[in-house]
């Protein structure tokens, strides 16, 4: 009795493996993936309208330049006094050191009995001061602002870069959470959401009745803003393959600064 050995053939098999790759199918590859294509028409409109939804997030980003834009300001004028031009009312009463004028205090001067002549002759005597109450702004550049709307001047300067602090970190919460909320509910859900969800927030935000409800709002805005942007990205560079995934991604962030 004889053994009967079952010799490798390398030939044979890189031949059955060829044949397996020509009519088999790439158990890596997608079937809807492969149906669909890498990228086509309807790949390009679903980018062109994600990118569309994904560019108002560029006004929440921006919006500190306008709504905490620099507004010239001084202490406010008392109401007698009020015929006098800014800039007369700040040589008369604000203190000036040399290079400018202190814009937060104003000379300590009976401002409201005395006469203008008292008050001219005086203001070049008196070198004491004490704090503004009251400001007045200039709102040609700008318009209202919140610096304007609640008096974020002097001691309460450091408030505004606060509230630009709250927007910052509702992105950072955000940025975080969405993938979460995302993989649970589903990313055209949370998508969805997101964008209903800053169109209210944001009105509120035009229409905050105190500093602290408008930092509120900003940091629910920057949450919500974010979840947009990466629940779209994700959309985004899902529906595409091959090289057209840095292609895609890229054009849809392209309205992101």
């Amino acid at each position: 009795m004889t053994a009967t050995g079952v010799v490798d053939n390398p030939e044979k098999r890189r031949s059955d493996g060829g044949h397996r790759e020509a009519g088999g199918s790439d158990p890596e590859t997608d079937v809807v993936t492969k149906c669909v294509g890498d990228f086509g028409r309807w790949q390009l409109l679903i980018t062109f309208i994600l990118s569309m939804v994904n560019f108002p997030c560029t006004f929440h980003i921006f919006a500190p330049t306008f709504l905490a834009g620099t507004t010239p300001f001084w202490c406010a004028r008392p109401q007698r006094l009020i015929n006098l031009t800014a800039q007369e009312w700040i040589n008369l009463s604000h203190v000036y050191d040399g290079k400018e004028y202190d814009r937060c205090r104003i000379k300590d001067l009976d401002y409201e009995h005395a006469s203008m002549a008292d008050l001219i002759r005086l203001s070049e005597e008196v070198v004491s001061s004490t704090k503004c109450k009251q400001w007045e702004y200039d709102e040609t550049e700008y318009g209202r602002t919140i610096i304007s709307e609640w008096d974020l001047v002097c001691d309460r300067t450091s408030m505004v870069n606060f509230a630009e602090m709250a927007f910052l970190a509702g992105v950072a919460v955000g940025g975080l959470a969405s993938g979460f909320i995302s993989d649970r509910f589903g990313r055209k859900r949370t998508l969805m959401m997101s964008i209903m969800a800053t169109i209210v927030i944001g009105m509120a935000v035009a229409f905050s009745p105190c500093y602290w409800v408008y930092v509120l709002t900003r940091c629910f805005l920057g949450f919500f803003s974010v979840s947009i942007v990466l629940c779209g990205f994700v959309l985004c560079i899902e529906l595409v393959g091959g090289k057209w995934v840095t292609i895609s991604g890229v054009s849809y962030l392209f309205t992101i600064p």
